[in-house]
Order: C-alpha cells, then structure tokens, then sequence
C-alpha cells in the first residue's frame, strides 16, 4: 500500500492498494494547498498505467476556493506525461449537475484539456455524483462501473475495470544442474576412483581433454543430471513510455 495521510489533522488522506508483484513508483513531485492527492506509476507487464488518487475537502462555504482548484488541478494535469493515465477521487463537485456554477469550470476544464469522466451513477447518499473516475478521451476503455452502497461511509465505493494488455513475454530452454544438492565427498571418492587418475597416457593434448571432459561429466550426471526447463526472458522496460 502507498498511503500519504492528512497532515496536522483528523481523517483525509489518500492511498492506493496494489499487489506486492506490481512495481510501483510515487511520483508526487508537487505540494498543492486545494488537495490530497497521490500520483503513482504502475508498471504491469509492458505497459505504464499512472494512478492518481485525489480527495478535494468540502470547502467552507463562505471560501469554496474553486478558482485555486482549478488552477492546481489544470498544472497537475499538465504534469501528468508519462503512462496511459487513471485519475480517481472524491471532488467535491456535484458532476450530477454540470450546469451549476461550481460544477462546470471543472467539467470544462477536463473538456478542454482532453480528459473524459465516466461515472454516471450517484455515489453520495444524497444523490450526488461526487466521486470520479476520469482519463484521457479514448485512451483507457473503462468497463462494468458500480457503485456498492453497503460500505460504512455517506460515499458508496466505486467499482470498474480497466482491461490491459497483456504482452507476451519470449521464452528460452536451458539446462540445469542441481549443484548444491552434490555430496561433496562422494563426488570426491569417485573422481579418485575414475578414469582421471588411473587411465594409461593419451596420444596428445586433444586426446586428454577429451578423456579428461568425458570423465568428469560421466561423474556430475550420476551426483547431479542435466535437466531442461522454459524460462521466461524479462525485458528491461524502464524508462519506456507508451502512448
């Protein structure tokens, strides 16, 4: 898990729970006044997914602060380059309205800078669309959105899926040896019992080797067969961006 929790005070924060075989590297790079948020780039395979995470907090009503949002909120987007992008959170604006005066900066602002947001289904229990799940128009295909109310909050937990694409890593056949299982004194007795020490001499150099390698690899199969197996080649993607 990569948890960055509200400081100096109760509750807020933001996480992102993932498998311990995904790497995943937290690139929050800037500190914004508007927002919690935590920007994560995920490396699936061959693909570069960016999670982010964001929570706005319900503004005071005498201060909503929206024009400071949105200007942290465009930068943060505009820093978001590398990785097929994700963004997920709690806004705090009612996208169930889009034509209040609160609600369409920021739907215009995801219009304008090429972004889609997908959630359609009220996720607060007073009907109100306040979570989201956005990306980059036609770039993610974003399936089966659900919204659990069971969950012990006044937000309902938002549930989809993201397809990705699996890519087929290449695959070689190697021989092995089981080498640290050898008992080191039975191999010994029988190197001394072998041919090595008690064979006549050869007619040349090329001869001995040959006697010599036949002789050895004779006595490793016994302690330690040859066996063959598939292995999977990992490719070394980092730094690679797919767009």
């Amino acid at each position: 898990m990569k948890h960055i929790p509200r400081a100096n005070a109760r509750g807020g924060g933001v996480a992102i729970i993932f498998r311990e075989s995904i790497s995943v590297t937290v690139s929050n790079r800037n500190t914004y006044t508007s927002m919690e948020y935590l920007n994560c780039l995920f490396k699936i395979g061959l693909e570069l997914l960016r999670i982010v995470t964001i929570y706005r907090p319900q503004p005071k009503a005498k201060s909503p602060n929206v024009p400071v949002f949105l200007r942290e909120f465009a930068d943060l987007l505009e820093d978001l380059t590398s990785g097929q992008l994700l963004l997920v959170g709690d806004l705090n604006f009612h996208f169930n309205n889009p034509t209040s005066a609160h609600t369409k900066p920021i739907i215009d602002l995801l219009s304008a800078t090429n972004h889609q947001q997908h959630v359609t289904l009220a996720t607060h229990q007073k009907g109100h669309i306040l979570d989201v799940i956005t990306t980059r128009r036609d770039e993610l295909p974003i399936a089966d959105i659900t919204c659990d109310e069971s969950v012990n909050s006044d937000h309902s937990a938002v549930i989809f899926t993201v397809p990705t694409t699996h890519t087929e890593q290449p695959r070689r056949t190697i021989t092995v040896r089981k080498l640290k299982n050898v008992n080191t004194q039975q191999i010994s007795h029988d190197i001394a019992c072998s041919d090595l020490i008690t064979q006549q001499a050869c007619a040349s150099a090329a001869e001995a080797f040959s006697c010599y390698d036949n002789a050895l690899l004779s006595i490793l199969d016994q302690h330690a067969p040859a066996r063959k197996c598939n292995i999977t080649v990992k490719n070394n993607v980092h730094g690679t961006t797919r767009t």
